[in-house]
């Protein structure tokens, strides 16, 4: 999804990902977080634990979580606001990791959960340029995609929780899936 918001954005042709395998897709995009710009990277504890409603099911991460606020551009313009949670019961130490490598192979790795169930909402809403929050930069009201999402283990456990605005003037998603699953 990373690489078609770039591709609109410098005008090209979209991705035909009929010609890509699936670990040729994650590991581009592994690169692209391993050489992302992290200026604009915040990390707060928080204490109470946070909750997120996708696919009509409440999502719950109780005691303290990890508040990741990364800002991602593209040709110096913001492309992403995107704000996770993390379980820090089940990874007590990740404010002190370096992100420099994939939040998925940080799980695995050095805390060794396998993330076993990722549910996705995308919709939308209008960002107003005199929201506290808007980080857009924009001078007149503007659509963006919200992605809701939330990770979790074999055992329901939430590990991750994600709410992202994607700039709607700018952005695209793409879905690819098999005939026997439509």
């Amino acid at each position: 999804m990373f690489f078609d918001m770039i591709v609109s954005f410098n005008g090209y042709k979209f991705i035909d990902y009929s010609t890509i395998t699936p670990k040729k897709y994650i590991d581009c995009a592994i690169d692209c977080v391993l050489y992302a710009d992290e200026t604009g990277f915040e990390k707060i504890i928080l204490n109470e634990g946070i909750s997120i409603n996708v696919n009509n099911k409440n999502h719950v991460i109780e005691g303290k979580v990890l508040k990741l606020h990364r800002l991602r551009y593209a040709n110096d313009v913001l492309m992403k606001d995107e704000t996770k949670y993390i379980s820090m019961t089940l990874c007590p130490d990740i404010h002190l990791d370096e992100m420099n490598d994939s939040l998925i192979n940080l799980y695995e790795k050095k805390y060794r959960i396998h993330l076993s169930d990722i549910q996705r909402t995308i919709s939308t809403k209008v960002v107003d340029p005199k929201e506290k929050e808007n980080y857009f930069g924009n001078n007149t009201p503007m659509a963006v995609f919200i992605l809701g999402s939330v990770a979790s283990n074999d055992r329901s456990e939430t590990i991750e929780i994600e709410y992202s605005l994607y700039r709607g003037d700018k952005y695209s998603f793409t879905i690819n899936t098999k005939p026997d699953l439509l």
